[in-house]
């Protein structure tokens, strides 16, 4: 994601994009991170799922 960051950067501020595209992606990166985190989750509660050990959460 940094090297198409970097281009775009670089074309629409110079030499000071490149250097801020290493930042921003890493930004973009982490929305992208959190909104996958939150449309991933049940809104509900949903069903019982088991925890990394194979135990079950709530038990």
């Amino acid at each position: 994601m940094i090297i198409p960051m970097a281009f775009l950067m670089a074309r629409l501020f110079g030499m000071t994009g490149v250097w801020l595209s290493y930042p921003a992606a890493e930004g973009l990166a982490a929305l992208m991170g959190i909104l996958f985190y939150c449309l991933g989750r049940p809104v509900d509660g949903g069903e019982e799922q088991s925890g990394a050990a194979g135990f079950t959460k709530g038990r």
